[in-house]
């Protein structure tokens, strides 16, 4: 059997839950982002990697970006995205373009719906967050903008350990 290391970045906890239903489902070790150095999951045969979307990007996807083709070649590479619109297909189009070109073009990815918690939004999250209001209020009315508006007024919950279904599937697969 492979050995097989889930590797995060969260900044708010979504992200985090995922990874960690994903390492219990498939036997992985979980790791944090913050710090790991590619020599840490060296003996790896394979890699998911998971974090939380930001303006269309996985939040340190540069940790598998930057060592795809040295450190981390001959492994599998699995990756998933967490955001609260990336049910929307537009934002999915956009997380696409914006990560899995290049030498990322052939890595299996998927996407989970995230959380959104006002109250816990400061600095620049908090600017971003209220100029993206601004736009919606500005904006033509539409049922994902009054969706998004709602998320940002008053939170929302979207995480749903069902979806990591597909991606549990193929690790385990791979890994056998």
């Amino acid at each position: 059997m492979k050995k097989i290391a889930v590797i995060y970045s969260s900044k708010h906890g979504a992200a985090k839950q995922y990874a960690e239903w994903i390492a219990q489902d498939t036997g992985a070790d979980l790791f944090s982002a913050d710090g790991l150095k590619p020599r840490d999951v060296a003996d790896y045969d394979i890699l998911v990697y998971g974090g939380g979307i930001y303006s269309g990007g996985i939040r340190n996807l540069d940790f598998i970006r930057k060592n795809i083709r040295k450190k981390f070649d001959g492994k599998e590479i699995l990756c998933f995205g967490v955001g609260i619109t990336i049910d929307n297909a537009a934002n999915r189009e956009q997380a696409d373009d914006i990560n899995f070109t290049k030498q990322m073009a052939d890595v299996p990815h998927w996407y989970f719906p995230g959380a959104f918690d006002p109250a816990k939004q400061k600095g620049l999250d908090r600017r971003i967050v209220a100029w993206v209001r601004k736009m919606i209020d500005d904006g033509d009315a539409n049922s994902f903008g009054a969706t998004l508006a709602g998320y940002f007024d008053h939170g929302c919950d979207l995480v749903d350990r069902n979806r990591i279904k597909p991606m549990v599937e193929r690790i385990r697969a791979l890994s056998a």
